[in-house]
């Protein structure tokens, strides 16, 4: 048998269990759908360390992904300066459109 949560009412979930016969027994209420689900995660003798543990992982990878894009942010700031340095040498005359003065 294992424990589920259904939504019974509009703010209201219920943590419980059918029987083989297939009738329903609920065990508790709660008003949010995660704090149903974190009762039928604790109910069911889930492992919350390993949930812990891939909540790190994912949060270790979202670390590395947000350094390669602020390096890559650097990168893009670095290549607009030397641009701009690039643009600041540049002739007035040669900004002008051919015929238009």
């Amino acid at each position: 048998m294992g424990f589920v949560y259904l939504r019974t009412e509009t703010e209201l979930w219920t943590v419980g269990f059918y029987w083989p016969d297939g009738s329903w027994e609920p065990e508790s209420d709660h008003g949010s759908k995660d704090a149903a689900a974190q009762r039928v995660t604790i109910l069911n003798g889930e492992d919350l360390t390993v949930h812990m543990a891939e909540l790190i992982k994912e949060r270790d990878e979202l670390k590395d992904q947000n350094r390669e894009l602020l390096d890559q942010v650097q990168c893009l700031q670095w290549d607009l300066g030397a641009l701009q340095s690039q643009h600041d040498r540049c002739p007035e005359s040669s900004m002008t459109t051919p015929g238009v003065q």
